[in-house]
């Protein structure tokens, strides 16, 4: 087996064999969203809760346009309704 980037999460997901993955972290806009879109090619529905996320604005069109990306990619990304912004 092949192990570059998808590696540890291949791993962590063959051995715990979750139905669904769900990502948080800092950097929705780079890390959270490359983990995400792994998931995702490993047939994974996955969910992004931008509660437990934080951009650090590295998209070129926004962080809007960054969970627009991710959406139309397949990505569930959610919003507390109590938060700002």
């Amino acid at each position: 087996m092949r192990r570059g980037a998808l590696g540890p999460l291949l791993g962590a997901l063959t051995q715990f064999r979750p139905d669904a993955v769900t990502v948080a972290g800092i950097a929705a806009d780079v890390c959270v969203a490359a983990t995400a879109r792994d998931a995702l090619r490993l047939g994974y529905p996955v969910t992004v809760p931008l509660e437990a996320t934080a951009f650090v604005h590295a998209h070129p069109d926004g962080d809007a346009a960054s969970v627009a990306e991710l959406r139309a990619a397949g990505v569930m990304v959610t919003q507390d309704a109590h938060r700002n912004g």
